[in-house]
């Protein structure tokens, strides 16, 4: 099955109105609930945690299934939300009555949580995928320092001036959500239409989605016992940004490579972090280099659409939000366990920490070799446009000058091999046996002077 290239390409501002602005309502909603970060709430109203934990497994739980129910009307469902938070928040300000005021906050609670998983997956069905790290860069940017900003020592923000800031957050929110089209008109793969998931960097999607959470909840446990890390994590976040985007423009690719440096230099923090016990002041350091996490962590959106350009499905939200609220759920109980032997907990973070590192260096060449394919498919759409064409303005696929040398066969099977079907799926594609497809592979490796998969992704990197 080939898909028809509906994805849309956004423009900068209009992404500061998208997920830079949730992220920075979404941790003010945090910060003055005291559901996280161990700030124990600085909001005037008398929020009962118990009956925040049931609102955020709620939130994260109807999401889930609404995206799996309705996934191609999920901006209309994403309207109603922010428009119910709007009313809620301008609610709580009028409200001269503690209890009701109290309501209004649970429902913008809800409609923050809720809202998660609903623009994954608009971003994963809507976006392309150079938008979704524009996205992830400016929001980043923007939402690191208004959170570094928010949850500073030194100077308290009071609940009026967020509530004011939050509704101005939320319209531009709205806004945004009324330009998208109202339907999402995507062609989705089923089992119906003989397409198969690639694998191995299908799987590997949802581990870039996984890893990054991991890193930033593990991250965000050590910054809070720091004075002043939970700022000084996400200021160095959003510097790491810049830095990271000013990377990519150099080199002019979606590179996996950078993203394989931040995952490296995110593991010293943790160093840090089990020596700042014998000078204090590594504490701090161990912060700025959690920026990594962050970063990394506000890619998922990225690794989302990159899920969803290899195998159209109507889950790739669902499954993200549901990995992700699966991971935070057994974080907390590995927190719980080792709450009381600090350096031991440290060692399990940076123990996983490298672990993730060593899985990524094995999903790198496919992660690479899928963004170069996004690099050479043309009719993107240019602009936030709701009526623009939908119809298919594919470039023909480019491929390496090698295939020049190989047979249409050993050219099928290395195409298939640099896409990530495994050797059944690539068996079952090409009708062939297993035997037969290790024929071929000796062959193809044969005529290319190459002895393994990795120098066959080299030679494609190296026309680039």
């Amino acid at each position: 099955m080939k898909t028809t290239n509906t994805q849309i390409t956004v423009k900068n501002f209009a992404l500061l109105c998208f997920s830079a602005a949730f992220s920075t309502w979404q941790m003010g909603v945090i910060y003055f609930s005291g559901t996280a970060l161990s700030l124990w709430g600085r909001t005037p109203i008398a929020v009962d945690q118990s009956i925040m934990t049931i609102i955020i497994a709620a939130g994260y739980l109807l999401s889930i299934v609404t995206i799996c129910l309705v996934p191609r009307f999920m901006v209309i469902v994403q309207r109603l939300v922010f428009f119910i938070a709007l009313l809620a928040m301008v609610g709580i300000i009028i409200s001269s009555n503690s209890v009701i005021s109290l309501g209004f906050f649970y429902i913008t609670a809800f409609c923050c949580v809720f809202a998660i998983g609903g623009m994954a997956s608009i971003a994963a069905h809507l976006f392309t995928i150079e938008t979704t790290w524009r996205d992830a860069i400016l929001g980043m940017v923007f939402s690191g320092v208004a959170i570094a900003l928010l949850q500073n020592d030194f100077v308290q923000f009071n609940f009026s001036i967020f509530m004011g800031c939050s509704i101005i957050l939320v319209v531009g929110l709205l806004i945004f959500h009324l330009k998208l089209p109202a339907k999402i008109n995507v062609p989705y793969a089923s089992k119906l239409s003989g397409h198969r998931k690639p694998l191995i960097p299908y799987i590997g999607i949802f581990l870039m989605v996984l890893f990054p959470t991991m890193l930033l909840l593990m991250a965000t446990s050590v910054a809070e016992t720091v004075p002043h890390g939970v700022s000084t994590m996400f200021l160095s976040a959003a510097v790491l940004a810049v830095v990271l985007q000013v990377t990519k423009v150099k080199l002019k690719i979606l590179s996996g490579k950078d993203y394989s440096g931040f995952l490296m230099l995110t593991p010293i923090g943790f160093v840090c972090a089990i020596m700042a016990d014998y000078v204090p002041t590594f504490g701090l350091v161990a912060c700025v280099f959690f920026g990594f996490s962050v970063v990394l962590s506000n890619l998922y959106l990225f690794f989302l659409a990159t899920g969803f350009s290899l195998y159209p499905s109507r889950f790739i939200g669902a499954q993200g939000t549901a990995l992700g609220l699966g991971l935070a759920l057994l974080h907390s109980m590995v927190l719980e366990v080792f709450r009381n032997s600090i350096p031991l907990l440290y060692g399990i973070y940076l123990f996983i920490s490298v672990i993730l590192i060593i899985v990524f260096h094995f999903l790198e060449p496919h992660f690479m070799y899928i963004w170069r394919q996004e690099r050479e498919v043309g009719g993107e759409k240019s602009e936030l446009n709701p009526n623009a064409d939908t119809q298919e303005q594919q470039k023909p696929e480019m491929e390496p000058m090698f295939y020049k040398v190989l047979s249409q066969q050993e050219g099928n099977l290395a195409r298939l091999i640099l896409e990530g079907y495994s050797e059944g799926q690539i068996a079952k594609e090409m009708n062939i046996s297993l035997n037969t497809q290790k024929s071929y592979r000796k062959n193809l490796y044969s005529k290319l002077d190459i002895h393994s998969k990795r120098e066959l992704f080299k030679l494609v990197q190296e026309e680039d």
